[in-house]
């Protein structure tokens, strides 16, 4: 997905970001909702197993804040797009958001 280089994964990516969704192709844009809803499972699965392992150290700690501000800047990301997602889109997105914090 971040190979795609459609989607920011930090808040500093976000304006450029925005500004290449405008001229997106059209067959991207109209499958866009499930493209969002794809990457935030991937980071939520990926947050969700690398929680639940019972060894604590530093790097686990930085890597778990790392998707938890991945997961940051596409709800912001989402946001702001000029772009009609279907209703429940932005509700799932939040939820799995809401539970990485």
């Amino acid at each position: 997905i971040k190979s795609l280089n459609i989607i920011p994964f930090n808040t500093k990516e976000l304006e450029d970001k925005v500004n290449n969704f405008k001229i997106l192709s059209e067959s991207i844009r109209r499958n866009f909702a499930e493209i969002l809803l794809a990457t935030m499972t991937c980071l939520f699965k990926i947050y969700t197993s690398i929680k639940a392992e019972a060894a604590v150290d530093p790097s686990r700690v930085q890597f778990l804040e790392r998707l938890k501000n991945e997961a940051r800047a596409l709800i912001m990301f989402s946001g702001m797009i000029q772009f009609r997602m279907p209703g429940d889109t932005h509700s799932k997105l939040l939820r799995m958001e809401v539970y990485m914090n």
